[in-house]
């Protein structure tokens, strides 16, 4: 059996390089080696370990189970190192694993306090990003971070501003101060990747601040309308789409310009990531449906989108309507 130090400098290594090692992931697979890991190392062997393995992309089921164990996670808030603590819960989400008792850990008052305190953007912006893929609520985080985000923002990159404004849109914080210093450093967005803009662009978008960021969202727009298509996967096109379809709502038209000169149509890859299968009725809409028909209500709807040629996808799809009366049940 490889020794604790051994396993978590190779897997780091090997996570920094994209090196595949099947040697690696089998003793990784052993229950063993992980509880040897997670029991003798500290919280930056385990941190390093888990953000290895995402960055490779291999699953690591044992480890993440044995990570999000009451013993781990009390390993993990008593070191309380920030970077560790986001490394960590952000390989967790990059690899689709529920942490239900990290995320609680680190949403509590004592954690978010020092994470304020002693944690940097590219900290409090992974433990956002990670926390809404993860679907868990941080209302303690976020409150800490109003009054705050300035000074954290002090030193920012624009991964870290985007994956902020992402995290806190699709979690539903809508803060106006938190987005107004993003606002104040969209010219580091745009001297970032596409993934980076469209994130910024999706997170003013869904929380209803374009017409007042207009300057900004327009700027960041036009900056996205220069990269190269190619450049572009499905989901920054989706989001540039929605983004699109969200200004509309607020009075701000936002021109897609086709043709990137390089042979790519920005129109058509949009269309084509706009064209996923239709989501089907929840149970839950269709016993809400029957209790409306059971009440005496008729006429209704259900997932219709709010524009008239059925743009805008599953986000922007409302639940039950009465389409001529104009009237939305969420």
């Amino acid at each position: 059996l490889l020794g604790v130090r051994e396993v978590t400098n190779v897997v780091h290594a090997y996570g920094v390089m994209g090196i595949m090692s099947e040697v690696i992931f089998k003793n990784l697979e052993d229950e063993e080696v992980v509880m040897n890991l997670v029991k003798k190392g500290n919280s930056q062997e385990i941190s390093n370990t888990i953000w290895g393995m995402a960055k490779l992309g291999n699953q690591a089921p044992s480890l993440a189970r044995a990570i999000d164990s009451d013993e781990v996670v009390r390993k993990l808030m008593r070191e309380k190192k920030p970077q560790e603590i986001a490394n960590t819960i952000w390989a967790m989400a990059k690899l689709g694993h529920g942490a239900p008792s990290l995320a609680r850990a680190i949403d509590s008052e004592e954690i978010v306090t020092y994470l304020v305190d002693k944690g940097n953007s590219h900290d409090i912006a992974n433990i956002l990003w990670a926390m809404s893929k993860l679907k868990y609520d941080c209302p303690r985080l976020v409150q800490a971070l109003t009054g705050r985000i300035g000074g954290i923002f002090e030193t920012c990159t624009s991964q870290s501003i985007s994956n902020t404004a992402f995290g806190l849109a699709d979690l539903g914080y809508f803060d106006i101060e938190i987005f107004d210093h993003i606002q104040k450093h969209a010219n580091v967005v745009i001297r970032g990747t596409e993934q980076s803009i469209c994130n910024t662009l999706w997170g003013f978008g869904v929380s209803g601040l374009i017409a007042k960021h207009e300057e900004t969202v327009r700027m960041l727009w036009d900056e996205a309308m220069k990269k190269q298509v190619s450049d572009f996967k499905n989901e920054s096109c989706n989001q540039l789409r929605i983004t699109r379809l969200l200004a509309r709502i607020e009075g701000v038209e936002l021109e897609v310009v086709d043709d990137d000169g390089r042979g790519g149509s920005r129109k058509e890859m949009m269309e084509r990531a706009a064209n996923v299968e239709d989501r089907p009725v929840s149970g839950f809409e269709r016993d809400i449906a029957k209790e409306l028909v059971r009440s005496g209500f008729s006429g209704f709807e259900t997932e219709v989108s709010p524009f008239d040629n059925g743009e805008g996808g599953d986000l922007l799809r409302i639940d039950i309507a009465w389409k001529e009366e104009k009237v939305a049940l969420e």
